[in-house]
């Protein structure tokens, strides 16, 4: 009877040191996952950083030709009104290339607000990223304490329902 109550008090013994390793290593692989991601977050900020940059860059490109193609607007209109004649000190003649240029500016500087937008779009998305992976850092963090704190509980757990039986089966003369 006395090789029947160890082998019970082994059992509990080697099954509640199996369930807190368990505990332990589901708390880790947790954990690599929370930093896996957080890793990932951290990738995806620099690449949405990267667009934003590159947002600007084409943004600064485009505004930069369309300005050019005003001029080469403004310019064709000068030819025209001088081949025809017209003086290019004449208030129509003034009034369109100031209004092409006008309006070419005005279209400009919306090339240039969207590109800040956009580029804007992209900042905020890094933002989020960034934000995720700290959220992800702390849970990899808390998901290695939960763990810790469950194996122990389990520890203490079956160190008491050692105890327990022990004392059980020496009440009982099983162990003397």
């Amino acid at each position: 009877m006395c090789t029947l109550a160890a082998a019970s008090i082994g059992a509990t013994v080697i099954g509640t040191l199996f369930q807190a390793k368990g505990q332990a290593d589901a708390a880790k692989a947790q954990a690599g996952q929370y930093q896996y991601q957080a890793a990932v977050d951290r990738n995806n900020k620099i690449i949405a950083d990267r667009q934003a940059e590159d947002a600007i860059k084409r943004g600064e490109a485009e505004e930069e030709s369309h300005r050019r193609k005003v001029n080469a607007i403004k310019a064709d209109q000068r030819v025209g009104f001088a081949s025809r004649g017209i003086d290019l000190g004449s208030d129509v003649v003034v009034e369109t290339l100031s209004d092409t240029a006008m309006l070419g500016e005005l279209d400009a500087l919306t090339i240039r607000s969207n590109a800040e937008r956009e580029a804007y779009g992209y900042r905020v998305q890094g933002m989020n990223y960034e934000a995720s992976a700290g959220n992800n850092a702390l849970a990899a963090k808390n998901a290695k304490s939960a763990g810790k704190t469950a194996m122990m509980s389990t520890l203490l757990s079956g160190a008491s329902t050692v105890a327990g039986d022990y004392a059980t089966y020496k009440d009982k003369g099983i162990f003397k």
